[in-house]
């Protein structure tokens, strides 16, 4: 009986485990979007480079810990847009996205 509740139980977190990874990646893209609008509407150069900096460290979170998680597929079509439109602002940005 022990051995059954512990398979639930560890279901269960597993369960958690991927929902919560799902939610870190997710926010770790808008924040990255974020930072990237900032960097693209900065007049100022230090605070453009920080920016797109901060950007860029989120972009490259999204896709190490990308693996960990099982998005919906509901949400991977929005996903590749943000995707797509960080990867555009990075670009523009000047930051080097050779290892992605």
């Amino acid at each position: 009986m022990k051995r059954r509740t512990g398979e639930k139980r560890l279901a269960a977190l597993h369960r958690r485990f991927l929902r919560n990874s799902e939610e870190f990646v997710s926010t770790e893209l808008d924040v990255s979007i974020t930072f990237a609008s900032l960097a693209l509407r900065s007049s100022d150069e230090t605070r453009r480079l920080a920016f797109a900096k901060h950007a860029l460290t989120g972009y490259e979170s999204f896709f190490r810990f990308l693996p960990l998680t099982s998005l919906a597929s509901q949400k991977n079509a929005l996903i590749a847009q943000k995707v797509a439109w960080l990867k555009a602002a990075l670009i523009e940005l000047g930051q080097d996205l050779t290892d992605f």
